[in-house]
């Protein structure tokens, strides 16, 4: 099985490789979870960080950085928090 640098390789993936591992230390390519759309239990890719302006942030009431997950069952892309 590859690791997550290898995976990263493979996938040509430079952001995956470097910058989640480094802001992020419970950070891994791939997890389990459940899927808000599709209702499954599903493995997710991490696809990167959504950057809010902090006064934007405020206003919407989420995260000035939310870090973005996608399901290998219907493709959705989801923010960290939706994960169960």
């Amino acid at each position: 099985m590859l690791d997550w640098k290898q995976q990263a390789a493979r996938k040509g993936d430079v952001m995956m490789a470097t910058h989640g591992h480094t802001h992020h230390p419970a950070w891994q390519p791939d997890r389990e979870a459940g899927c808000p759309s599709c209702h499954r239990r599903a493995w997710f890719s991490y696809q990167g960080e959504q950057r809010w302006p902090l006064r934007v942030a405020q206003a919407l009431g989420v995260e000035p950085v939310v870090r973005l997950w996608n399901c290998h069952h219907c493709h959705t892309t989801v923010s960290e928090d939706m994960l169960q």
